[in-house]
């Protein structure tokens, strides 16, 4: 019998062990996350279309953004950090976790060699946030199946977003700012663990994960083009009768309030090795 040791799969879980995270979650609603998100989404849209709108601004619109830039634990790599005038409220939401999803039956073998960036759901889905190599070119390859040309506008609407790949070229807040990424807040894939050992230093976590579903058939279609996530296949979204699809996603929530500057950190339950 064979067995596969060559790329064991990381499949860390959208959970959080931290008692306070169980009762806080208690009081976060799909209906505050959709609000929230929807806020966010209406000013990218305005961003977009006034050149004049600069990265920075959304401080004053939104009240924060976060960029990624070089981890404050030795040995980490890049992590992301917040930018607000003086804090991120406590169940804010700061980021999303983009890539592709994965149903836990679909071929995901060959992208997750070497891959640290698979991030597992409760319900089996698997989200793929790896910005290089042949997650790349699978996460492009479906954002274009997506697309469709509206024959009365005269033009093709997006319906998921695939500038956050540029995030790979940033590392620090100045790139952040001289880029042009459609959505800067879904950047959640570069969060780095409060658990991770690196020389034994570790950071209490500060953001947790929540699953969230974008329903296609709630969210205004052009807000649909900020979405980070795209499925592998059109078949795991079209769940239910006569409807145009969820998309899974996870969002990241403040857990407390964080400062002006202070590195991002969430924590897995779990890690699971297949």
């Amino acid at each position: 019998m064979f067995v596969n040791k060559l790329a064991p799969i990381a499949r860390r879980y959208a959970t959080d062990s931290n008692v306070s995270r169980m009762s806080f979650e208690k009081t976060l609603t799909n209906e505050e996350i959709t609000k929230q998100l929807t806020g966010m989404f209406n000013i990218l849209s305005h961003m977009k279309s006034n050149k004049k709108y600069k990265t920075q601004d959304l401080i004053s619109d939104v009240g924060f953004y976060c960029y990624k830039s070089k981890s404050s634990i030795e040995g980490a790599g890049f992590g992301v950090f917040s930018r607000c005038d003086t804090f991120i409220p406590k169940g804010s939401v700061v980021s999303i976790y983009s890539g592709t999803v994965y149903a836990n039956y679909e071929p995901t073998f060959l992208p997750s060699i070497g891959n640290k960036f698979i991030l597992q759901r409760k319900d089996g889905f698997l989200i793929d946030g790896n910005d290089r190599y042949m997650s790349k070119i699978i996460y492009k390859s479906c954002k274009t199946r997506e697309r469709y040309y509206d024959t009365r506008e005269s033009k093709h609407v997006e319906l998921c977003d695939d500038s956050w790949l540029q995030f790979r070229h940033q590392t620090s807040h100045q790139d952040f700012c001289n880029n042009s990424v459609l959505n800067p807040y879904a950047i959640g894939h570069y969060i780095n663990s409060s658990h991770e050992n690196h020389k034994n230093q570790t950071q209490e976590a500060n953001v947790m994960y929540f699953e969230y579903e974008f329903d296609r058939d709630e969210w205004p279609d052009d807000l649909l083009q900020f979405i980070p996530n795209v499925h592998y296949s059109t078949q795991t979204m079209y769940l239910r009768a006569n409807k145009c699809g969820l998309i899974k996603s996870i969002v990241l929530v403040a857990l407390r309030d964080i400062l002006n500057g202070e590195e991002l950190f969430a924590c897995y339950k779990n890690l699971v090795y297949t």
